[in-house]
């Protein structure tokens, strides 16, 4: 056991040199680049009305719903007029 524990303090003790070809770097920069553009470019875009889009509406009833004949017409008891849950 003390030959992982010694192993793992190593490890984790020295630090990890991470190298980078100039070649990897420009693709991501580039790649950045790309995301960033695409992003400038929806947000700009969907600002305005496009032709053929819908607008969704929402539609309350300006007066409640009067009841029906078989909600006017029940027969008092557990469930009738008056009941509340």
């Amino acid at each position: 056991m003390s030959g992982l524990r010694g192993d793992a303090h190593n490890a984790l003790a020295t630090p990890m040199r991470v190298t980078a070809r100039p070649i990897t770097l420009a693709l991501v920069g580039l790649f950045v680049a790309a995301i960033l553009a695409a992003a400038i470019v929806l947000a700009t875009d969907g600002g305005g009305d496009q032709a053929g889009a819908t607008k969704s509406v929402r539609v309350t009833p300006s007066a409640p719903i009067p009841p029906s004949p078989a909600e006017r017409n029940q027969p008092p008891g557990l469930n009738g007029p008056g009941m509340r849950p």
